[in-house]
């Protein structure tokens, strides 16, 4: 069951700055039909029951994603979750001290908390006298 999102990302409306292959071919001969739900956990098939996917994808940023990249993807049930895109973008890029808590849809009694800290990455200086500098955020 795939929206118009999908299909604009499969046919390559939706691509900047990468290229790939035929993603309709990916998706028939590639991805797997049989599948663990990403939402609910039960055991899927697409060939005998109507299913969906998310396409993960980093958002274009001139300064942060060059290139509009499939980055990951997500399988459920049709009647978990509609298909979709994410566009992953500046928003989803932590800065500084971040807690999460896992899962953040099935299995409520499986939990985990984790600290992230997304430091700069500091280049020396060009000359001696000069203070090194951030450029990158990780």
């Amino acid at each position: 069951m795939l929206i118009d999102d999908v299909r604009a990302w499969l046919d390559g409306e939706t691509w900047r700055g990468i290229g790939y292959p035929d993603l309709r071919d990916w998706l028939d001969t590639q991805v797997s039909p049989a599948y663990e739900c990403d939402w609910c956990g039960r055991e899927g098939d697409a060939r005998e029951a109507d299913s969906s996917i998310c396409l993960v994808v980093t958002a274009w940023d001139p300064d942060l994603s060059p290139a509009a990249q499939h980055i990951f993807t997500y399988k459920y049930h049709s009647a978990c979750r509609p298909s979709s895109v994410r566009w992953v973008n500046r928003a989803d890029i932590p800065s500084g001290l971040q807690r999460i808590a896992l899962p953040a849809s099935m299995k409520p009694e499986v939990a985990g908390e984790f600290d992230l800290d997304a430091p700069a990455l500091l280049a020396p200086g060009l000359d001696d006298g000069d203070q090194p500098r951030a450029v990158l955020l990780n």
